[in-house]
């Protein structure tokens, strides 16, 4: 979380934004919402991302996805991927 925390601030004010996407949560909502109160590197989160998960094919966690301005998948890995220069080709640069 911290690397995508970072790339968010970087691109802060810009035509981007960073989710985390809560995935197979066996410890329960609560312990979820806890954790993002008290982890200043936690991105705004959406819970229950389950189907989310398995309708763009992911195999493994943690995932990367990135979505274009025109709404479609531009890139799908992993944190140790180039993510900026996907991330500077969607955005115009």
């Amino acid at each position: 979380m911290p690397i995508i925390h970072t790339i968010a601030q970087d691109y802060r004010g810009k035509e981007f934004v960073a989710l985390g996407v809560n995935v197979f949560e066996k410890s329960g909502e609560g312990a979820v919402l806890e954790f993002l109160k008290t982890n200043e590197h936690a991105p705004r989160s959406l819970l229950k991302g389950d189907e989310l998960y398995n309708s763009y094919g992911i195999t493994g966690i943690p995932a990367i996805v990135i979505i274009g301005r025109d709404g479609k998948v531009a890139f799908i890995g992993n944190v140790s991927d180039p993510l900026r220069p996907i991330i500077d080709k969607e955005l115009g640069k």
